[in-house]
């Protein structure tokens, strides 16, 4: 079922675009992505940090993923971002955070970038 014709998208489409702006962070991110506007879903990604729990988070963390052979400094940076300060002492559960986290970090450097001396 087609709910509107490519002409009526066409000017529909441009004031829904507008309108996205004021959309929350989650949304423009899955939206830029089905467009396939990859360096949009990047300075969205980007313009927080990597989230603090899984809970919400889940879907940033694999746009994260589909981007690093495009981007891979700027999700390397964006992954280290959730590192926070590695010298302050924490519980087991933000220990195993960090460490996943680290895991995406030896990814992107060793098999993304292939710099492991990095």
């Amino acid at each position: 079922m087609e709910l509107c014709s490519a002409e009526e998208w066409s000017l529909f489409e441009p004031q829904l675009l507008l309108q996205l702006k004021h959309a929350g962070q989650g949304n423009r991110l899955k939206i830029s992505m089905h467009r396939k506007e990859y360096d949009e879903a990047l300075a969205i990604l980007t313009s927080g940090r990597y989230p603090m729990s899984s809970w919400g988070g889940d879907y940033q963390i694999q746009v994260a993923q589909k981007l690093e052979k495009r981007y891979p400094e700027e999700i390397l940076k964006y992954y280290l971002s959730g590192l926070g300060d590695l010298d302050r002492n924490a519980d087991r559960k933000e220990y195993t955070r960090k460490a996943k986290i680290m895991v995406k970090v030896r990814h992107v450097l060793v098999d993304v970038v292939g710099d492991a001396a990095r």
